[in-house]
C-alpha cells in the first residue's frame, strides 16, 4: 500500500497504450504462423484464435484501461497497414 499521497497517485495512474510493443509482437506471431502454415496448416486455425483473441484484449485496454497519450485521428492506420 501507498504511504503518501503521491505514492498513491503513481500506482493509480493509467499506463500507456505502447503501440510498437504490440505491433512488433503481433507482427511476429504472424509471420511465424504464416511460415509453418506451409509446413503444418493445422496451425492456422491457431492463429486465428490468437489474434481474434488478442483483438478483443486489445480492444478493451485501449477504451478502458490506457490513456491515449496522443491522438492522431486516423492518421496512423495507413502507417500500420503499410508494415503488415
Amino acid at each position: 500500500m501507498a504511504d503518501v499521497d503521491y505514492e498513491l497517485r503513481e500506482a493509480m495512474k493509467p499506463y500507456y497504450f505502447q503501440y510498437g510493443t504490440y505491433l512488433a509482437f503481433g507482427c511476429l506471431i504472424f509471420t511465424i504462423s504464416c511460415c509453418y502454415s506451409t509446413v503444418a496448416p493445422i496451425i492456422l486455425p491457431f492463429a486465428t484464435i490468437y489474434f481474434s483473441f488478442d483483438y478483443l484484449i486489445q480492444k478493451y485496454q485501449l477504451l478502458y484501461v490506457h490513456t491515449p497519450s496522443f491522438e492522431t485521428y486516423g492518421m496512423f492506420w495507413p502507417v500500420i497497414i503499410k508494415f503488415m
